[in-house]
């Protein structure tokens, strides 16, 4: 039978999917959702989307991402450090035990 689905996303965030909401035929064994990432300064980028389907319990997802400015003339290259599903999940452990703010 086919299922309602929904995505839980800002509109204005770097990481933009479409379809956000929709049904998903009966039989389908994926269903496609683009992700675009599109950020605006070099940093490293993360977030957590949850995705509702019909009576299922949330599913979710991590996006990752660095944006970076190429050389260019006399502008180096600006690139932050190389961040990790690691690291991401370093975090969610200090945050569980209350240190979330602390740096690793």
């Amino acid at each position: 039978r086919e299922a309602a689905f929904s995505i839980i996303a800002d509109s204005n965030g770097v990481f933009k999917m479409t379809p956000k909401q929709g049904i998903i035929p009966a039989l389908f064994k994926s269903f496609a959702v683009t992700v675009v990432f599109s950020p605006t300064k070099p940093n490293n980028f993360y977030r957590r989307f949850f995705v509702l389907v019909g009576d299922a319990l949330p599913l979710f997802y991590d996006c990752l991402g660095t944006g970076f400015i190429r050389a260019k003339g006399e502008v180096k290259e600006q690139r932050p450090a190389p961040i990790r599903h690691a690291h991401v999940q370093a975090y969610r452990n200090r945050s569980i035990h209350g240190l979330g703010g602390l740096s690793p």
